[in-house]
């Protein structure tokens, strides 16, 4: 099973996001910043989506 944590960074950058939309359209606001939180969700039901960083095997 996956776990999804957000870290207090990405929970603040949401938050900024938010106040930055939201000074032109609440309603977007709130549309944008629930589909960038919703759509990592997907991992929790298919984990390996997504592409390999080239990174990870060079550890």
């Amino acid at each position: 099973m996956v776990e999804i944590i957000w870290t207090d960074n990405a929970i603040q950058d949401l938050s900024e996001i938010g106040e930055y939309i939201g000074n032109d359209s609440p309603k977007y606001a709130e549309l944008t910043v629930s589909t960038l939180f919703d759509t990592p969700l997907i991992l929790t039901d298919q984990p390996k989506t997504g592409r390999i960083v080239p990174e990870f095997n060079s550890q």
